[in-house]
Order: C-alpha cells, then sequence, then structure tokens
C-alpha cells in the first residue's frame, strides 16, 4: 500500500499524463516496468518536464525538501501518483495517472521522518529516489499538504492543498 484516498473519489478530479519513452515497460529501468526495481507507487509525487511529460524530479536531493531555489519552474505542477505499480493500462499507453485537485485527504506510507498533525509537508527524495512527503519549517519550502494524523502503523493522513512556497 502507498497511497488509500480518504476522500470520495468522485470528488477527486485525476487525469492521465504522458511519460517519457525512458520510462515505458520496454526499457530497462523504466518507471512504468512493474517489474523494475524502481517501479513507480501510488503515492510518488511528479513533475512535468518542457514536454509536459511527467517524470521524477531530478533537481531534489534526500537531505533537503523542494524549495524555490531548486531550479526548475516546474515545481507548483507537482503532481500525486494515483496508478497502481504494474497497472497495464499505464502501461499500454504510456501514461500514468495523477491527482489533478487539491483538498482531497489520504492515508500514505510514502514520507520520510517523522511528521506530526498540523506540520506542513513538503517534498524529498527518498533512499529508493522516490519522491514522497516530508515535515518542513523551512522559509522558501514548496507546501503540497497538511498532516492530519501522525503516523498510525506505517502511515500517517494529510490533506493536499493548493502548493505553496512556505514563507
Amino acid at each position: 500500500m502507498a497511497l488509500s484516498v480518504i476522500s470520495s473519489l468522485s470528488d477527486v478530479f485525476r487525469r492521465d499524463y504522458e511519460v517519457p519513452s525512458s520510462e515505458l515497460p520496454g526499457q530497462t529501468g523504466g518507471f512504468l516496468n512493474p517489474n523494475s526495481s524502481d517501479s513507480l507507487k501510488s503515492g510518488e509525487w511528479l513533475l512535468p518536464n518542457s514536454s509536459n511529460q511527467y517524470i521524477r524530479s531530478t533537481a531534489l536531493g534526500t537531505s533537503d525538501p523542494l524549495a524555490k531555489t531548486d531550479g526548475t519552474t516546474n515545481q507548483l505542477l507537482m503532481k500525486c501518483v494515483f496508478s497502481e505499480q504494474g497497472d497495464y493500462t499505464n502501461q499500454a499507453l504510456g501514461k500514468v495517472t495523477l491527482i489533478q485537485s487539491h483538498g482531497w485527504e489520504g492515508e500514505t506510507d510514502m514520507y520520510s521522518a517523522t511528521p506530526a498533525v498540523g506540520d506542513a509537508l513538503s517534498l524529498i527524495k527518498d533512499s529508493n529516489d522516490r519522491v514522497v512527503l516530508v515535515a518542513t519549517t523551512t522559509q522558501d519550502d514548496l507546501i503540497v499538504a497538511i498532516c492530519t494524523r501522525g503516523p498510525s502503523g506505517s502511515k500517517i493522513r494529510f490533506q493536499a492543498v493548493q502548493p505553496y512556497f512556505h514563507a
């Protein structure tokens, strides 16, 4: 389990986006390949490249959350992956389903450190190179969600917000 949407799914707008050909199932290491060691999981966050194809962030490190200074202009367009790992439809179309809207609530095990209720959540790469949620209080970090329940088992609950930079 990587992401469970708590909100009514009829209120959560989702859309399929293309991914670069290097990420397709036939490619070694492509994240749409379910047998790849770094295959895409629901709950990860992707951003668009210059061709509006969604990719994992290359500007993001594992020690500092996503901020204004990370050298990409697409941070505000980061979207959460809704597709399940190994989804045959996504593999056939070369697309991934992303959540477009904000205001939805979900549970995920795709987070780093230990956020508490009320913490602003930004994005960071984990040790597997996946972009996941992380608590932040640093000025200029990109906020994408608010923690609504701290860790319970291996999951946190959060509410997605319209992305903004922490002031």
